[in-house]
């Protein structure tokens, strides 16, 4: 999951539509500066909260290397262009 919300509201969500409850703040991914350190960062977590632009971009591009994803959203600035 990948949301701009803070952190507890995001964990809250995540938690009452059965995602996971290991929602961590993209900050944490944004202090990585290595690939490999990205990857384990991404891939051990059920989501990310307080993502910027930047963030997704990094999140997408790792995960449909490695799988198909879906895209959901809730509001026209999220819409596929």
């Amino acid at each position: 999951m990948l949301t701009g919300d803070a952190l507890p509201i995001a964990k809250e969500i995540a938690t009452q539509v059965g995602v996971g409850d290991d929602i961590v703040a993209a900050s944490l991914l944004r202090q990585q500066t290595t690939g490999s350190d990205c990857h384990a960062i991404i891939i051990a977590h059920n989501g990310f909260a307080e993502v910027l632009p930047e963030d997704k971009f990094t999140i997408v591009k790792h995960y449909s290397n490695i799988m198909r994803l879906q895209h959901d959203c809730d509001g026209v600035n999220d819409a596929r262009h």
